[in-house]
């Protein structure tokens, strides 16, 4: 019995070890761009407030909704406790949101779009939803040009929202 025992514990144990090596390692949100593709990074020229209000205004022209916007530095104050400032807005289309939600009901957590603007050591950063993600993990089948049209307009907002 302790024979079988060890074996199955050197098997697990070899298995966890091939999955660590072939593993894609995360890159770092401070000095990588995508982050196993699940977001998209774009370091920031400008501020955080000055990010902020850039974002704000492609959203506004391209007639976005912004439905929330959550402060976690302030979150983290309010607890007592320390943060770089860090906002997260939440905005989309529900024209464009609903039918995705219609193929997949599950992309209902997903949406509406997030965007996060962080500070790390001084730099802004802005993370925007990796839509090459979504497309992967839901069953879009052929119905991806929504997707598509929103990862194009996502990369448009980010690149004007960090730069002069």
């Amino acid at each position: 019995m302790k024979r079988l025992a060890l074996l199955l514990l050197a098997g697990l144990a070899a298995c966890s070890q091939s999955e660590a090596t072939s593993a894609k390692p995360a890159v770092s949100a401070t000095t990588g761009n995508v982050v196993q593709d699940r977001f998209r990074i774009y370091e920031s020229q400008i501020d955080h407030g000055g990010t902020l209000t850039a974002l704000f205004n492609a959203l506004d022209r391209r007639d976005l909704i912004v439905f929330a916007v959550i402060d976690h530095a302030a979150g983290a104050q309010s607890a007592g406790m320390s943060l770089e400032p860090s906002t997260l807005v939440i905005f989309g289309s529900p024209k464009s949101g609903t039918p995705l939600i219609q193929i997949e009901p599950l992309l209902g957590i997903e949406l509406p779009m997030r965007a996060l603007v962080y500070d790390r050591d001084g730099t802004t950063f802005l993370a925007v939803t990796g839509m090459s993600f979504l497309k992967r993990e839901y069953a879009l089948g052929d119905n991806t040009a929504i997707a598509d049209q929103a990862a194009s307009a996502l990369d448009s907002i980010a690149k004007e929202s960090t730069r002069l």
